[in-house]
């Protein structure tokens, strides 16, 4: 893949959220993967779907539906024939409840969803993948499902790139690219991820999924005189295998010079002090990225400081910041979110954030809390079962009266200026747009503590703080 294309990242972004967080909303367990490939025989292609694509926005512009009224003027200049340009598949892959054959006709159609009960049980019409289909077609491209019921989906879309001509990168050090290194997880994924980066590195490596295995590959390498250099081990292993593997090989003296690197889930950030105590010498969070996995390797290897997709300056400001993050415990927040994948990955965020959360599944039953207690900051999401988020904070503000002003930040899978709107015309105060970074987050709420406790604004038209923009949130 090239390191820098031309093209939309407005629409990009826009449709990637939508079905990432679909596939979120519609997977109880598993994992949800973004894939992305190029297509080297494409650049033929290109030429009659850019005459499509010119016919397309047309149809697009046309459109007469409430919900995407507000939507941005899309012109035609991305729909020419860049220089270089290339075809790009991007892959949305879920372990979900999956959809039949006969529903999957219906998912690009306006107003369609493949069952009523999905609206109440996950929330949502099915109007994001309309908006999807449009933008994709808009950037010469298709879209499409795979999908077997009970089975899994996978949502793809194609769509064209020019390509640009960068500064020379940074070469990898010779002591990295040479490294040999061993990587123990029973999932396919974050192995495959591990191995294309390390591969593209210039690395040897290897993959074990158990302790058996692994201890019998490491102690026969060291017999024959080539050692593995690095051991990334993921903590995830079956029956706390992970950490059962460290202790071994931090202990085992003829297994000294091999470094261990640690693969966590982000609930399992807690754990790190523990794990540096058993020998380990770096880690980073799944999933897995490029920057977090070569920081990780570099720290290992005694290379600090050095990274080849952070300038050093960025490494220093955030280091400076963590060292002087501040306990945020007494700041009161109620997360108010109905999928536990989400559920999970916020209050987790917010915990390393230093803050102590509570959170309910719905509306309604976020109402019940805030009768009960007063917290300073609610976080928000839009589309719940039983009572959404909408109408929550509209119970909240009527109920609030003019006794206190509880913040509200929305969480959205859409940034559209509509959606916008709509969350402000609810009472909420801001937004954000899914999925969530930790960063935006943690900035977020430090912007609206400062207005923590004053009364509620009485003017027809108040005026709200300049908001986040979603292209921060990428």
């Amino acid at each position: 893949m090239p390191r820098q294309l031309q093209g939309d990242p407005g629409r990009l972004r826009q449709i990637l959220l939508n079905l990432v967080n679909n596939a979120i909303k519609f997977t109880n367990t598993g994992e949800v993967v973004v894939k992305v490939s190029i297509d080297l025989d494409a650049s033929q292609e290109l030429e009659g779907l850019k005459v499509r694509s010119v016919e397309n926005s047309q149809k697009f512009k046309d459109l007469r539906v409430e919900n995407l009224e507000n939507l941005p003027q899309l012109d035609n200049r991305s729909t020419g024939k860049p220089s270089n340009s290339v075809k790009i598949r991007f892959e949305v892959t879920d372990t979900g409840i999956g959809i039949s054959a006969a529903d999957q006709q219906k998912l690009f159609q306006s107003f369609s969803q493949v069952d009523a009960s999905t609206t109440r049980q996950y929330g949502g019409t099915g109007l994001g993948l309309v908006i999807c289909k449009q933008l994709v077609e808009l950037m010469a491209g298709e879209i499409g499902v795979e999908s077997e019921l009970g089975q899994g989906s996978t949502f793809w879309f194609t769509a064209f790139f020019g390509t640009q001509t960068i500064s020379e990168i940074t070469p990898i050090p010779v002591t990295v690219s040479q490294l040999k290194l061993l990587v123990v997880s029973e999932n396919t994924t974050s192995c495959e991820s591990v191995r294309t980066y390390c591969t593209s590195w210039g690395m040897q490596i290897d993959e074990a999924t158990d302790i058996t295995t692994t201890l019998n590959i490491l102690r026969s390498n060291v017999a024959q005189g080539h050692p593995y250099d690095v051991v990334i081990v993921d903590l995830q292993l079956s029956e706390s295998q992970g950490t059962q593997l460290i202790s071994i090989i931090g202990s085992e003296p003829t297994l000294a010079q091999t470094k261990l690197i640690a693969m966590l889930t982000i609930q399992q950030h807690d754990s790190v002090q523990e794990l540096e105590m058993m020998g380990i010498s770096g880690y980073f969070i799944k999933p897995v990225r490029a920057s977090r996995l070569f920081d990780s390797l570099m720290s290992a290897c005694g290379t600090q400081g050095y990274s080849a997709f952070v300038p050093k300056e960025s490494i220093r400001e955030e280091a400076n910041i963590q060292k002087q993050k501040p306990n945020h415990s007494v700041l009161k927040i109620l997360l108010v979110e109905d999928h536990p994948v989400n559920q999970m990955v916020i209050l987790s965020q917010l915990e390393i954030l230093g803050y102590q959360p509570d959170c309910v599944d719905n509306g309604k039953d976020a109402i019940a809390k805030l009768s009960q207690q007063n917290y300073d900051i609610v976080l928000m999401d839009c589309q719940m079962p039983i009572l959404d988020g909408y109408e929550a904070t509209k119970e909240l503000r009527r109920r609030e009266g003019l006794r206190r002003h509880t913040v509200v930040i929305a969480l959205t899978a859409h940034a559209l200026p509509s959606d916008r709107d709509k969350c402000l015309a609810a009472g909420m105060d801001d937004y954000l747009s899914k999925p969530i970074e930790q960063e935006v987050l943690g900035a977020m709420i430090e912007r609206w503590a400062k207005h923590i406790g004053r009364p509620k604004r009485t003017k027809k038209n108040p005026s709200y703080p300049k908001k986040l923009s979603p292209t921060t949130l990428a």
